[in-house]
């Protein structure tokens, strides 16, 4: 049996011959609601054949069918035939045999979606000699399952018959594309989300830094290596189409070299030497990190988290004025400052996520301050397994 990536939660072969594709084919998609995007991927998995859509009254079920040596396929031609008259006998087809017995039909597909109650994003697939079969409660588990037989389909373009019930462990499946000291390509950015989707990643965390084009501040932005605005609306919207989730990361505490490194703000360091880490205390930091955070979240409706960084803060707490407003303790100073980051994104309508490592050591009863609207993202420094 092919190996998958992911492996599926069940997977049985099936003692029949495999599906054989050579354009005496056709996919049949039905869908709750019309979903373009899961047409786009069904083209380009199966170039060449003939594709029709139908609304369903509930779930999502793709059909990619062999048509018997007496039907017309598309493409054939003949002096008495033309590719017209070929769709004209699809089309009666449909209209007559599918479906040929809607109560058998009917049965089937509420068994197969009935094994996916409450499994989000999962998804069943049955293959045999004669057709290939997907079923889905929701677009996004549609899209996995065809994801699956795009990978078990042979370099014959064979589908071996199998039998395969599969849905995620977890509900967020992410990447992480950090552009901080990386010069990637947007097109190649734009090509990394088709690969993530092909094995079911469905979030990219993206730490843009200074290739995010900042409008505000546009001295922020890398003068060479930035995303322009119609680039950033390509990644998003390739994104969307391919089902991943974009996160956002904008610093807000530490890493903001790009920030302190200018005249204008280099007075917001915690201290001269940290040239990426703002001081918590200091009146202006607050206003400059939400109107950085504030365009972000602008950038991303869709998204509905924001990261907001925040690891390794290294100087933390070491200048006059934070040893004086937090007593010296540096978990006091993080958290205030992280509280005020937390409550604006909430206030924004987005979950805060923020790198944990900075309250890995906290005392309990400073981590009791945390505001609970919040998210740790584990960050773990030489960790194995």
């Amino acid at each position: 049996m092919q190996s998958l990536i992911p492996q599926p939660k069940q997977m049985t072969a099936v003692q029949e011959s495999p599906l054989r594709l050579d354009g005496k084919a056709r996919i049949s998609m039905y869908m709750e609601q019309e979903d373009s995007r899961l047409a786009i991927h069904c083209r380009r998995a199966f170039p060449g054949l003939r594709y029709t859509s139908s609304r369903i009254e509930k779930g999502y079920m793709l059909v990619v069918e062999r048509l018997s040596d007496q039907e017309p396929r598309q493409g054939d031609h003949n002096p008495e035939s033309n590719d017209q008259a070929v769709d004209e006998v699809l089309e009666e087809r449909e209209k007559s045999q599918l479906p040929p017995d809607v109560t058998s039909i009917t049965a089937k597909r509420e068994e197969k979606w009935a094994c996916l109650a409450g499994r989000s994003q999962g998804y069943t697939l049955e293959v045999s000699a004669r057709k290939a079969e997907v079923y889905a409660l929701d677009a996004a588990g549609l899209f996995y399952g065809l994801q699956t037989l795009v990978q078990l389909r042979g370099l014959d373009g064979n589908i071996p018959a199998v039998s395969i019930s599969d849905w995620p462990d977890t509900a967020v499946r992410a990447m992480n594309l950090d552009l901080r000291q990386t010069f990637s390509k947007p097109e190649l950015l734009i090509e990394y989300l088709g690969e993530f989707a092909k094995y079911k990643t469905n979030a990219v965390l993206i730490e843009y830094e200074d290739k995010f084009p900042f409008r505000a501040y546009p001295e922020f932005a890398h003068p060479k290596h930035a995303l322009s605005l119609s680039q950033l609306e390509e990644l998003k919207r390739t994104a969307h189409e391919h089902f991943i989730e974009i996160i956002p990361l904008q610093q807000s505490f530490g890493h903001l070299e790009y920030v302190l490194r200018h005249e204008a703000w280099r007075h917001l360091r915690e201290t001269e030497q940290s040239t990426g880490e703002i001081c918590p205390s200091h009146p202006e930091s607050f206003e400059l990190i939400t109107t950085l955070l504030g365009e972000m979240i602008d950038a991303h409706p869709e998204s509905r988290y924001i990261h907001l960084g925040c690891d390794e803060v290294y100087s933390l707490c070491e200048c006059e004025r934070c040893q004086v407003e937090y007593d010296g303790v540096r978990e006091r100073a993080f958290i205030a400052f992280l509280n005020q980051l937390i409550a604006f994104t909430a206030e924004r309508g987005k979950q805060p996520v923020f790198w944990h490592d900075m309250l890995d050591k906290c005392p309990p009863e400073e981590l009791a301050k945390l505001d609970q609207r919040s998210a740790a993202m584990i960050w773990i420094y030489n960790g194995r397994n």
